[in-house]
């Protein structure tokens, strides 16, 4: 085995060489790393996300607030069970500005003489005026009804805000109020107890 002292010219060389692998791995593995990361989450890209969120959000509670304001005030006919074909008349009407739509139907209940029928409804619209015409349109259907869980979210990827979104899916419930009397069947019906709401008048 040979033992021998380094060189001072050895020693130098391989400070240097140590020195120029520790700036390659900190480039590399610390500096690089740290440069992406910041590229990905800068404090202005926060900042941004942050600030479309809390829009989306007040507009958001803005229209719920505009739907809301009318619940004590029902507006439109309470029908006579069965009034199905005629409210889905209705949705097609309303909802035929959306680029698409979809209904899903709950069961129709019956408390005393009045009748609850529940329609989850879900469409994507290309602008916020488009989808508050739509759901204002909703409030004001001809028929007795209530809208609730409206939820309002884009596939954008552009950080505009949900008011100059051209990518809106909007889902909600309806509940149609109809009343059981003078109807010629009460067939379909799903019997519940008797609870407060403010749509059940069962007379116009």
């Amino acid at each position: 085995m040979i033992n021998r002292r380094f060189t001072l010219r050895e020693k130098i060389l391989l400070l240097v060489c140590a020195v120029i692998l520790l700036g390659i791995f900190y480039y590399k593995f610390v500096y690089v790393d740290a440069i992406e990361a910041s590229r990905t989450y800068s404090v202005e890209d926060l900042d941004l996300e942050l600030q479309t969120a809390q829009a989306k959000v007040a507009k958001m509670q803005q229209m719920q607030a505009e739907i809301d304001s009318g619940e004590s005030q029902l507006n439109g006919t309470v029908a006579t069970y069965n009034n199905l074909e005629n409210e889905i008349a209705e949705l097609n009407r309303i909802l035929a500005s959306a680029d698409t739509f979809n209904l899903d139907f709950a069961d129709a209940t019956l408390t005393g003489d009045t009748v609850r029928r529940d329609i989850s409804v879900s469409f994507h619209t290309g602008s916020y005026a488009s989808m508050k015409n739509i759901l204002l349109s909703l409030k004001n259907c001809q028929y007795r009804s209530l809208i609730k869980d409206v939820d309002v979210s884009t596939t954008s990827t552009q950080s505009t805000g949900i008011n100059n979104s051209g990518d809106l899916n909007v889902s909600l419930t309806v509940t149609f109020y109809e009343t059981a009397v003078n109807a010629t069947s009460t067939a379909g019906l799903v019997q519940t107890e008797e609870t407060s709401d403010t749509g059940t008048s069962s007379e116009e």
